[in-house]
């Protein structure tokens, strides 16, 4: 088993990308094992060895808040670059966002946003942040249940999406002290990016829904890196050890070449 999670994270940290939204990924690793392995087994696994490098820390709460009106706020981190120095606050409250962007924690003095309505989902326009000679464009939207999906590019037009991982689903927090913390651009590293992690397909085939990006801090922050960003060359091999079908066969090993991406 634990070979079969080590497999699945060389698999991200060569480049392979993984799908948005709600689909279903088509690039993740499926396999066929002899024994017919539990995905719960393989899932929690793969949480154990999904670790990112950063250790990343709420900041304190804002200094200052507008009035929200009848709106109960709900709050979200952002952090950039390397270490996640760069962070800045974002609250919903209703139809309307506030967005700390020069990070002072003063959110008074900040125009709100106001979101577009759609059929299913509340999307709110792109605010530019800029560090130094880097700039970030973030995109804010919401579906009709409030789950979160935050899309940021950059000015090299590299694009990350957070919407939900193995832990959960994206949610803004009622408190600052509970907020999701969301790290873009930071180091890369293999990821969930569906609750679902290991789907049985058919008879003891498996499909790994896993796919590069930054790690964040609180259910459903994993930040996917759109597989567009890694080299069209770029074509992982997967090592997998399977146990035999009866204990007194040895271990039964597949190499599989990785082609399709999403």
């Amino acid at each position: 088993m634990t070979r079969i999670a080590a497999a699945v994270l060389l698999l991200g940290l060569l480049g392979v990308a993984g799908c948005g939204g709600d689909q279903q990924p088509e690039d993740a690793v499926e396999y066929v094992t002899s024994t017919g392995q539990p995905p719960e087994e393989v899932e929690a696994i793969l949480q154990d060895l999904f670790r990112g490098t950063v250790v990343l820390k709420r900041l304190s709460p804002p200094t200052k808040e507008p009035d929200y009106g009848i709106h109960q706020p709900t709050y979200c981190q952002v952090a950039f670059g390397p270490t996640g120095a760069e962070n800045r606050w974002i609250v919903r409250s209703g139809s309307t966002l506030a967005f700390d962007r020069d990070g002072d924690g003063d959110l008074a003095e900040e125009a709100f946003l106001a979101g577009s309505q759609g059929d299913d989902c509340l999307t709110f326009d792109a605010v530019v942040l800029k560090f130094g000679d880097v700039s970030y464009s973030v995109t804010c939207m919401f579906w009709s249940n409030d789950r979160a999906w935050i899309e940021v590019k950059d000015h090299g037009d590299r694009q990350w999406r957070a919407w939900g991982d193995h832990e959960g689903s994206l949610w803004f927090a009622q408190s600052p002290a509970g907020a999701p913390v969301v790290h873009f651009d930071g180091p890369l590293c293999v990821g969930i990016e569906t609750q679902l992690a290991v789907v049985r397909e058919k008879s003891r085939t498996y499909r790994i829904a896993a796919g590069v990006g930054c790690p964040g801090l609180g259910a459903g922050t994993f930040a996917n890196l759109e597989y567009k960003a890694v080299p069209a060359e770029a074509k992982p091999e997967a090592i997998v050890t399977f146990p035999g079908p009866t204990e007194k066969d040895g271990p039964v090993t597949v190499s599989l070449l990785l082609k399709q991406r999403c």
